[in-house]
């Protein structure tokens, strides 16, 4: 049984190697057909340029086009920010990179926020949900209009009287918004998470999908604000069995009643809404499913602490995640958690407990950092 366990392993060892050796080649021949094709346009878009700098042409374009893609980041939030404002969105957070932009009580504050997977995000509170409508389309669409819009603003700008390095800089920046606007735009799943464009068909053809979508647009407002996860009414989150638990938006939503019954302590609830959502993981995206994890890690060690449940749960995939969400405050309470129930170690323990209250206080989302700091003030009675 060993042997063919052991066979078993190095088998699937084989295919991931396999499958990352094929990935490699994947990513090397799209940028080859990205580098012909960025110098083909600029060969063609630049006027007057000389023959004999071709090769330096393509290098300098290539170059802009990363650089334009990076910028077209905050563009494509802005553009989610505008068309929400023109159709009765209100502002809540704008993130680029890890920095975070929040508003709390009519004041802009400033964050330090990562989300693994997003190069950005612009968050917004919904107009009120009325007979199963509320404007969503122009809200998911805006990030996609304004990297065409601002791509074609760059082409228009191409000619004779500006340089030619700013020439090719305008075409690397244009096709880069191109780029941005299709990837955005097709409704598909990027290593599990949903495109704009995954977004705007899913909603129109499930309707709660479309119900879900806004109570993680409101919830996530209610939380900004300080309003308590517990606070927050649990029937919204209550989706059938038979909803596709798995769908990214409908995940989020039901995940929702999870941290509502946490913030009150009510670990049982919480287990059973884990338990619920059990059978849908393995089609989760990697955030959620690990997310899910790092809770079942956190009741097991609080409740039966079985070492061998938390070893099996907090395997490499989750540990990487840990280490990706470091600073989400949750990873916090569950390193608080471990170190004390697992290791004994109350030193530990309390640097861990120390390092979440210092985060708490310049946390965006408020209503949930003084749900964490009340678990914490909790474990911390625990240890005592």
């Amino acid at each position: 049984m060993k042997e063919e366990s052991e066979g078993a392993i190095l088998e699937e060892n084989k295919k991931k190697a396999k499958k990352s050796g094929l990935k490699n080649v994947g990513f090397f021949l799209i940028c080859a057909v990205i580098g012909m094709t960025l110098g083909i346009v600029s060969a063609t878009l630049v006027p007057n340029m000389p023959a004999d700098v071709g090769f330096y042409a393509i290098a300098i374009t290539v170059f802009c086009f990363f650089i334009g893609y990076l910028l077209h980041v905050p563009i494509h939030e802005a553009g989610h920010l505008v068309f929400g404002l023109l159709t009765g969105y209100e502002f809540v957070s704008f993130r680029v990179g890890s920095l975070t932009i929040y508003k709390k009580d009519g004041r802009y504050k400033k964050a330090n926020f990562t989300f693994p997977g997003t190069g950005g995000q612009c968050l917004m509170n919904p107009p009120e949900y009325n007979d199963g409508k509320f404007p969503s389309f122009l809200y998911n669409i805006g990030g996609v209009a304004m990297n065409l819009a601002v791509s074609a603003l760059a082409l228009l700008a191409i000619s004779e009287t500006v340089s030619m390095w700013g020439n090719l800089f305008l075409v690397g920046f244009a096709l880069a918004g191109l780029f941005t606007a299709v990837v955005n735009g097709m409704p598909r799943k990027i290593n599990g998470f949903p495109t704009d464009g995954y977004n705007i068909v899913t909603m129109r053809k499930d309707e709660v999908a479309n119900w879900a979508f806004w109570i993680q647009l409101r919830a996530n407002a209610l939380l900004t604000q300080g309003e308590r996860p517990k606070d927050l009414p649990v029937e919204p989150f209550l989706l059938d069995a038979q909803d596709d638990l798995a769908n990214p938006m409908n995940t989020s939503a039901y995940m929702l009643r999870y941290n509502h019954y946490l913030d009150q302590k009510e670990f049982d609830k919480a287990a059973q809404v884990l338990t619920e959502v059990t059978p849908f993981m393995d089609k989760m995206m990697p955030l959620h499913r690990n997310e899910i994890n790092v809770e079942k890690v956190f009741l097991e060690l609080i409740g039966d602490n079985d070492p061998a449940v938390i070893q099996e749960l907090y395997n490499e995939e989750l540990i990487q995640h840990v280490q990706a969400t470091h600073n989400w405050m949750n990873k916090k309470r569950l390193a608080m958690a471990y170190e004390w129930f697992q290791r004994r170690d109350a030193d530990k323990a309390m640097e861990s407990y120390r390092e979440l209250v210092d985060m708490a206080e310049r946390y965006p989302l408020q209503g949930e950092a003084d749900m964490e700091r009340m678990l914490a003030e909790w474990l911390k009675d625990q240890i005592h």
